[in-house]
């Protein structure tokens, strides 16, 4: 049974063809950015990880740092541990030392049980604009799920599991 993400990676994939026409080169680079995911994804999952990201972009904007670090994970030898709190001070003082007028989500896109990309706008200066992406950054999220449960862990390209999309071969 194909999931909902399936089915609009290969809408977008077909569409994709059917406009490049005879520009194979274009299909072929466009290619290795759009994959489809590896794993099927329940209604469930999908649920569970807007509700963690939900749960963690509101702590964000509250400026709750510290609940925000008791909500991240890393995975380390294909096991998932909470951070350490040397990394838990660590990522609060990044954190803190940050200007955040307010937050939100960006993009969510799933590959996998390891390697997924939520992103999030952060904005950085009082009269920017979220909607316009206007004097923002933006931070990313990994969900990974481990023994059927979702996690939360910081979007690294070095992380276990992660593949760099943009890399060159």
């Amino acid at each position: 049974m194909y999931n909902k993400i399936n089915v609009i990676i290969a809408i977008l994939m077909l569409c994709l063809v059917a406009s490049c026409g005879h520009k194979k080169t274009n299909v072929k680079r466009q290619s290795e950015f759009i994959r489809p995911a590896s794993m099927n994804y329940t209604h469930e999952d999908t649920a569970r990880i807007m509700q963690l990201v939900d749960d963690y972009i509101a702590g964000f904007a509250q400026k709750d740092y510290d609940r925000t670090a008791d909500m991240l994970y890393k995975v380390k030898n294909d096991s998932v541990f909470p951070l350490s709190d040397k990394e838990k001070a660590g990522y609060k003082k990044a954190m803190s030392m940050m200007p955040n007028y307010g937050c939100k989500l960006k993009s969510f896109i799933l590959n996998s049980d390891k390697n997924n990309d939520v992103a999030f706008y952060v904005q950085m200066v009082p009269n920017g604009n979220l909607e316009q992406g206007i004097g923002v950054t933006s931070l990313s999220l990994n969900p990974v799920v481990k023994d059927g449960k979702w996690y939360l862990t910081i979007r690294d390209k070095h992380a276990e599991g992660v593949e760099d999309v943009y890399k060159q071969e």
